[in-house]
């Protein structure tokens, strides 16, 4: 293993014993119910977790083969994606009940989650996990090239944090973000037809205001549209996608959606207790820190060496976001660490631009596996 990801490692592992200590130690029972979300205490569901094992097994094993075909490569991350969010879910053993709050799309969501019987609630958020992942790697294919983004794909598909999209705002937003990154990012290709690049252009801000009236942090797609867009100066995208923007908030404003109203009532229910936002906030970037892995400290180790740096930023910027929003019933470390799988698309950079790809190593990918098996079998909410 090289010294570089050697180091990602023993960062890694200080991280998590200062987190566990902090969290374990430190903070009182209310405090970290209200900051982690943990639920009663309950055994773990054995066979949802076997199941997430078999999944990273698949998806560790057939990624090098499928190494020479992209359609190959997104054929394993859609499948082993959604098996492994399906299986997190299922043992999370969450409770469906609508108690998100979201704007229109969002609660619709979360209703139908709730009537829906038996596993069928995990199946579809397993198939929404897929779809974003599949989405992030085609942004990271056009932004970073093929070879990148296939090496990256183990990583992304086997994220922990697709196992936190237990309610439907959650996940409409993850799907709503990936797919604005990736139609930016396809729609600002050179060599793309001006109809080609305009329709896409259009798609991008529409989706943008869709997803977030699923759920506010899908408003930080905003940041990476702009971002790419100007990094590879396509100044008439910027104006397509501003009247795809328009003319959605128009349509949304004429059904009686109002985004600043709405946006601030989630808000103050964080606002209103700002002690408990501040400690919140620590704790819940070290539990990212720790739940992401070894591939997470790499990604950001290399952040300068891919040009995929404005996905890394709108995860940020959409994990704030919903830290300031989602309820506190749910806790603050669930809302940040949904976004995991857009801050590790560095992690197959190279250490330097215009070099060789490297990484992530297969022994960080499988350490970052287990995170999200552990993590799972957590009474957490």
């Amino acid at each position: 293993m090289p010294r570089p990801a050697r180091a990602d490692l023993v960062v890694w592992l200080s991280l998590a014993i200062i987190t566990v200590l902090v969290v374990a130690v430190l903070l009182p029972d209310a405090t970290r119910a209200a900051i982690v979300g943990v639920a009663d205490p309950r055994p773990p569901a054995v066979a949802p977790v076997l199941l997430a094992a078999t999944a990273a097994l698949g998806v560790l094993l057939l990624a090098p083969r499928a190494g020479g075909s992209w359609v190959a490569v997104q054929a394993v991350a859609a499948v082993g994606a959604s098996v492994w969010t399906a299986a997190l879910v299922l043992a999370r053993e969450p409770v469906f009940d609508g108690r998100e709050v979201g704007s229109f799309f969002g609660n619709g969501i979360s209703d139908l989650l709730a009537a829906l019987p038996g596993t069928l609630p995990a199946v579809v958020l397993g198939l929404g996990g897929g779809l974003a992942v599949v989405l992030l790697n085609a942004a990271v294919r056009s932004l970073s090239g093929e070879v990148q983004a296939g090496r990256l794909m183990p990583a992304v598909a086997l994220s922990p944090g697709l196992g936190f999209g237990v309610d439907g705002l959650a996940v409409g937003g993850v799907v709503a973000v990936c797919g604005v990154l990736a139609l930016s990012a396809l729609a600002s290709e050179r060599g793309r037809g001006l109809l080609s690049s305009t329709v896409l252009g259009l798609l991008s801000g529409v989706l943008l205001v869709v997803g977030a009236l699923a759920g506010f942090a899908a408003s930080a797609a905003g940041v990476g549209l702009l971002c790419i867009y100007f990094l590879r100066r396509r100044s008439l995208m910027i104006f397509v996608a501003g009247l795809g923007v328009l003319v959605s908030l128009l349509s949304a404003a004429a059904i009686g959606w109002s985004w600043p109203v709405e946006f601030g009532a989630a808000s103050a229910l964080r606002l209103a207790d700002p002690a408990g936002l501040a400690a919140g906030v620590v704790v819940a970037t070290l539990a990212v820190a720790v739940i992401g892995g070894p591939v997470h400290r790499a990604s950001w180790r290399k952040l300068r060496g891919t040009p995929a740096w404005p996905v890394m930023l709108t995860g940020l910027v959409a994990a704030v976001v919903d830290v300031l929003t989602r309820p506190a019933a749910l806790g603050i470390v669930p809302a940040a660490v949904i976004w995991l799988p857009l801050l590790v698309v560095a992690a197959s950079a190279p250490p330097r631009s215009a070099g060789t790809p490297d990484g992530p190593e297969p022994v960080a990918v499988l350490l970052t596996a287990l995170c999200g098996v552990a993590v799972a079998a957590l009474p957490l909410g």
